[in-house]
């Protein structure tokens, strides 16, 4: 078989995500799946569809009605806003429908009950499956068999991808990441044979990732810049866009599709066709958090991370095996970094590692796929490169472990607390207690308005 081991690759990592998530024990209690943000993500389609309630009114009425899963923004006009966008809803919708129609048969179409959970979990699972096949038929197109399966090793194993995934599936970030990797096969796809299909799947699979994280919609930067690498390439393009002109149209009016559904949404319930739903949550644009959101122990995404280190390496060679999209990935890469740091809340809360990259993987994998492709050229340097990643994936694996088993904690991990636990199966009660006393909660209203300690930040310097 051609290309087997990338083939093989794809298929364990599914079979491993589907042995994980059937071994959820979250599963066995919906109300451990519908709660935090996802309540938020999920709000719409039982709203829509089941109390055909759009504005939220429906919970006031009757306090049965799982009110408890509900916590919406209060209006001025007493309409009740859900404050995510609408895109991991779309998602979630092919699943839902499914446990909906066994649910109506078994007399317990809430919403809410085991039958939802566990359809929109395994339906996770299908996201990330279809998105590990398109991904390895997209790296196949620059890199070898070899590089490709360790690279889908790397991302599947030896990231946070997994845990939100197999564990944490209803959370944003596979859709998002499922999106992305859409977006980059169509991008190439048009690029070599225009079509209309084509194009359309490109728009709305970008206008997709930008109503599942809005500031998602920098993945537009990978077909804007695609193969762009010189003056005389910009002029291709405009000609190529101008005969293609058609297609082009076609393929905006597919990407404004989803936004405006979520328009639609927003005109609703506010009264106004474009709604900032994060109030009084800024982004701090002149005081970027860089460091922290690398190498914090308590989010550090490389810190928690460390295989994607290979992956930034990678940007020294993707440009001689794949020129058309190093820039695009790495002018994204840059931008995306520079935004995601600039959140006030540059650790995104309670997570297991730094789950605001996870999407991003799609786009990684590509530089990362160019570093074992070098490196595997060198007898010596594969296997100086190969033990390092088998540590990272092991560890990626065992944190995930810890996580689970609240040894990491889920937003007060500090330097001491970090090294306390690294690579502890489990804690005696003398290290339980150490560990207590070194977990620091974040200061959560400081990083929110810290405009407002403006003199205080320009004389220290605050890291987490």
């Amino acid at each position: 078989m051609e290309n087997r081991w990338s083939f093989y690759a794809c298929w364990i990592s599914m079979v491993v995500l589907i042995i994980s998530a059937v071994s959820n024990n979250r599963l066995h209690s919906p109300s451990n799946i519908f709660r935090d943000d996802v309540q938020q993500y999920y709000a719409y389609l039982p709203a829509l569809f089941i109390h055909h309630d759009i504005k939220l009114h429906y919970p006031d009425a009757d306090s049965s009605l799982h009110k408890s899963e509900l916590t919406p923004l209060k209006l001025p006009n007493g309409n009740h806003l859900i404050k995510m966008t609408c895109g991991t809803a779309i998602c979630y919708a092919p699943f839902f429908f499914l446990a909906h129609g066994y649910s109506l048969l078994a007399g317990e179409a809430t919403g809410y009950s085991l039958s939802y959970a566990w359809c929109l979990a395994l339906g996770a699972v299908c996201y990330a499956g279809i998105s590990l096949f398109v991904m390895r038929k997209t790296l196949l197109k620059f890199f070898s068999d070899a590089a490709v399966a360790v690279s889908v090793f790397c991302v599947l194993l030896g990231t946070n991808f997994f845990y939100y995934s197999a564990y944490e599936g209803l959370m944003s970030h596979v859709y998002a990441f499922f999106a992305f990797t859409l977006v980059l096969w169509f991008t190439i796809r048009f690029f070599e044979l225009p079509r209309a299909g084509t194009g359309i799947a490109l728009g709305f699979f970008a206008g997709l990732a930008a109503v599942i994280r809005p500031n998602d919609i920098l993945i537009l930067l990978v077909p804007v810049l695609y193969g762009i690498n010189s003056i005389a390439a910009v002029r291709n393009r405009v000609s190529f866009l101008c005969i293609h002109f058609t297609t082009v149209i076609m393929s905006v009016i597919a990407f404004a599709l989803p936004c405006l559904l979520q328009m639609w949404y927003w005109k609703t319930v506010t009264g106004h066709w474009i709604y900032y739903s994060y109030q009084g949550e800024p982004f701090y644009f002149n005081d970027p958090q860089f460091l922290n959101t690398l190498f914090s122990y308590r989010k550090g995404w490389l810190l928690y991370t460390p295989v994607m280190v290979f992956a930034v390496c990678g940007f020294l060679f993707l440009f001689r095996v794949a020129g058309k999209l190093a820039s695009p990935i790495l002018v994204f890469f840059l931008i995306n970094l520079y935004v995601l740091a600039s959140w006030w809340c540059w650790w995104y809360g309670g997570s297991f590692g730094n789950r605001a990259f996870i999407e991003c993987y799609a786009l990684m994998i590509f530089p990362l796929a160019a570093f074992f492709e070098t490196a595997f050229r060198n007898r010596i340097i594969k296997m100086a490169v190969a033990m390092p990643a088998v540590f990272f994936i092991f560890l990626n694996l065992f944190q995930t472990y810890q996580y689970r088993e609240g040894i990491i904690h889920y937003d007060r991990m500090g330097a001491k607390a970090y090294w306390i636990v690294f690579l502890k199966p489990s804690l005696t009660p003398d290290e339980w207690k150490e560990l207590d006393e070194n977990l620091h909660f974040p200061q959560y209203d400081w990083w929110k308005e810290r405009e407002k300690y403006q003199s205080e930040l320009n004389t220290r310097q605050y890291h987490e």
